[in-house]
C-alpha cells in the first residue's frame, strides 16, 4: 500500500462525540500526524476536514466523494466513539474479505497498546 486518503469524522458543525474529548477536535490533530509519518515512509496521503456542511446527510456524502474521487489503496476515517472508562475501544469497518486481516491487524495493535 502506498496510497492512503485520511478524513476526520464529523465537521465543525456536527461535532460527534464530546464529553471526555472532543471528537471533532482530537481526530483533527491525529490525521495529520497519521498523514506525517505516512509522508515519512514515501507514501502519497490525501487529507479532508469538513469545516462547513450542517447535515449529517451532507457532512458524510461530501467525505465520501473526496475519498472516492481520490486514487487511493486504503481510506481512513478517524472517529472516537462516545464511551466510559468502563466501555471503550477500537473499532475497524472494512469492506471485502481481503481486507479483513488488516483490519484485525489494526484493532489488535491498538487494543494491546492501549489496554
Amino acid at each position: 500500500m502506498n496510497e492512503f486518503v485520511i478524513s476526520s469524522g464529523h465537521s465543525k458543525v456536527i461535532r460527534g462525540a464530546s464529553g471526555y474529548i472532543d471528537e471533532v477536535d482530537e481526530a483533527r490533530m491525529v490525521v495529520p500526524k497519521v498523514a506525517e509519518y505516512l509522508k515519512e515512509l514515501d507514501c502519497k496521503v490525501h487529507t479532508f476536514n469538513d469545516d462547513t456542511l450542517k447535515t449529517q446527510r451532507d457532512n458524510i456524502k461530501t467525505i465520501v466523494k473526496y475519498h472516492n474521487g481520490k486514487s487511493r489503496d486504503l481510506d481512513v476515517s478517524v472517529h472516537f466513539n462516545a464511551g466510559t472508562k468502563e466501555v471503550g475501544g477500537t473499532e475497524v469497518l472494512y469492506y471485502g474479505d481481503g481486507n479483513k486481516a488488516l483490519a484485525k491487524s489494526v484493532e489488535g495493535y491498538f487494543r494491546s497498546t492501549w489496554n
